[in-house]
């Protein structure tokens, strides 16, 4: 049976003003624990969690922030008093679909072996930019047993302590090194076909864009392997789609090689390989 207090959310922001006030309320109506993440803003959002009612953690800023730490966080804190069964995290920036919640929690006490279960996150505003559609179209998924998850997803409690979360050190794309960690201890992670979230990008500049492609980028370096790596865990394919690139019908590929002598070099199929599509049929 369904109980809402099985799950506890974890929602992180800076700065996000009404977005955040539209996300802890989408959150409260499902969960009755919510936990707020804050990295230093200073529009008010502190005093905002408060007033709703929800727990806030301030992160402490001498250390470099990172979403995971973020997450890190909030999870210590919802542990720290009668630990749930599963845990959603959301970012501040986003609204829970109605009905997430029970059908991600008995999806997992279904399937004992799912560390990790999330669903299809869609843009807000899509037609307000290109970016924002690019976005839409980036979430586009497949449902089914996966190899990785996005930052709006629930976990199983007693799976993410035994990975010891997520590494703080990453800037991006700690949730698929999560879920790398969690596949080589046996778990694993389901996409569910339904709607988990609405994500409100507000990006209408390529340099936003640029910004948030560094960012992935620094998230594939991060998870260069190490020696002890397994092959499964260092394969890395970056696609970038883009209207405003024009010409090409196929991906051109381009595939990075390493002087395997290197220490963690990327070796026959672990190499890292960059798909460009030119392709217009999404926006047309």
């Amino acid at each position: 049976m369904f109980d809402r207090h099985d799950v506890v959310a974890i929602v992180i922001g800076r700065n996000e003003g009404e977005r955040l006030r539209a996300c802890l309320t989408s959150v409260q109506s499902e969960i009755a624990r919510v936990i707020y993440v804050d990295r230093g803003s200073d529009d008010g959002s502190q005093a905002l969690a408060e007033a709703v009612g929800v727990e806030l953690v301030n992160l402490p800023m001498h250390l470099p922030f990172t979403a995971a730490r973020a997450r890190n966080a909030g999870f210590a804190k919802a542990a720290a008093i009668a630990g749930p069964s599963y845990v959603q995290f959301i970012d501040g920036d986003c609204i829970l679909q109605p009905g997430w919640i029970e059908t991600a929690s008995r999806f997992l006490a279904s399937t004992p072996d799912c560390a990790v279960v999330c669903g299809r996150r869609r843009e807000r505003f899509p037609e307000i930019s290109i970016y924002n559609r690019l976005m839409d179209a980036e979430w586009a998924t497949p449902p089914g047993r996966t190899k990785a998850c996005g930052g709006d997803t629930m976990v199983r409690a007693s799976a993410f302590a035994e990975v010891d979360g997520f590494n703080a050190a990453f800037i991006a794309g700690e949730e698929p090194e999560l879920c790398v960690r969690l596949r080589t201890c046996g778990w694993s992670i389901w996409r569910l076909d339904e709607e988990i979230t609405l994500h409100d990008a507000d990006m209408h500049s390529w340099r936003q864009w640029w910004q948030r492609s560094r960012r992935g980028g620094s998230a594939c370096a991060g998870g260069c392997p190490s020696p002890s790596t397994p092959p499964s865990a260092s394969l890395f394919r970056v696609s970038v789609s883009s209207p405003l690139l024009g010409g090409y019908d196929e991906p051109e590929t381009l595939r990075y090689k390493v002087n395997s002598d290197v220490p963690g070099a990327l070796t026959g199929d672990n190499q890292i390989t960059i798909s460009v599509r030119h392709d217009l049929s999404p926006f047309s």
